[in-house]
C-alpha cells in the first residue's frame, strides 16, 4: 500500500496541482491547521472547468469529481475503504468508511477539515459554476457524531441561558461547528446566537432573546 508522507502526493496524483503551476500565484483557499507533523498543501487551484491529469476526460459533474477525488485519497490509505457521495440541492456530501479510517480523521478531526478544503478545491477546479456548492466530507461517521454532540450541547446551553438570563460564550471553534449551533438554535424563541471576534479566535455567543 502506498503511504505518502503528506497530502502533496494526493494533489499530484489527482490533478489538483499541476507540475507547471506558478508557485508565486496567491492561494485561493488555505487549508485548516492539520495535526502536528502533517503537511497540508496550499496549491494554486487554476481555472475552474480545466480537466487535469488524474480526472476522467470531460468530468464536469460535481458528484463524479468529488467521488473520484475521495476514492483516490482513500485508495492511498487503504484500498479496502469505501466511498459514497450524495447530493441534495447545492449540498455535496462524501463519506469514507471502513475499518482503518483513524488516520483520515486525525486529532480532533483536523485531517477531515483539510479534506473538506481539498475536496472543495477539486470540485471548484473541475466544475464550472460550482461556487454555490457546499462540500462536506465525513470519515467513519465522525463528523455526524460530532455534530450530534454539538446539537445536544447547544440545546443544554440554550436552556441554561434562558433560565439564568446570562450570556454563554463558547470557546473558539471552526465555521462548520458554529453553523451547527446557529442552525440548532435559530428557531428557539428563548435565545439568540451571535458570532464575535476574528479569524481563529472567532467565538459564538448565546444570549437571552429580547423581550417582545
Amino acid at each position: 500500500m502506498h503511504d505518502p508522507k503528506d497530502l502533496d502526493d494526493y494533489l499530484a496524483g489527482l490533478g489538483i496541482s499541476d507540475a507547471d503551476d506558478d508557485t508565486s500565484s496567491p492561494n485561493l483557499l488555505s487549508a485548516p491547521a492539520a495535526a502536528p507533523g502533517a503537511l497540508v498543501p496550499q496549491p494554486d487551484f487554476g481555472v475552474p472547468g480545466k480537466v487535469q491529469p488524474g480526472f476522467p476526460s470531460g468530468a464536469q459533474d460535481p458528484q463524479t469529481v468529488l467521488e473520484h477525488f475521495l476514492r483516490g485519497v482513500a485508495r492511498r490509505f487503504d484500498p479496502g475503504l469505501t466511498v459514497r457521495v450524495t447530493r441534495d440541492g447545492d449540498h455535496l456530501e462524501g463519506e469514507i468508511s471502513g475499518e482503518n479510517v483513524g488516520r483520515l480523521i486525525g486529532r480532533e478531526g483536523h485531517v477531515i477539515e483539510a479534506l473538506d478544503t481539498l475536496a472543495y478545491a477539486a470540485v471548484a477546479k473541475h466544475v464550472q459554476g460550482s461556487e454555490h456548492l457546499r462540500v462536506r466530507v465525513d470519515v467513519g461517521g465522525y463528523r455526524s457524531r460530532h455534530f450530534q454532540m454539538l446539537q445536544q450541547i447547544a440545546s443544554r446551553v440554550a436552556e441554561t441561558v434562558a433560565s439564568s438570563g446570562e450570556h454563554h460564550t463558547f470557546q473558539p471553534m471552526n465555521p462548520a461547528d458554529r453553523r451547527v449551533i446557529h442552525m440548532t438554535l435559530k428557531d428557539n424563541p428563548h435565545v439568540v446566537t451571535q458570532s464575535v471576534g476574528e479569524g481563529s479566535g472567532r467565538r459564538l455567543v448565546v444570549k437571552p432573546a429580547p423581550a417582545p
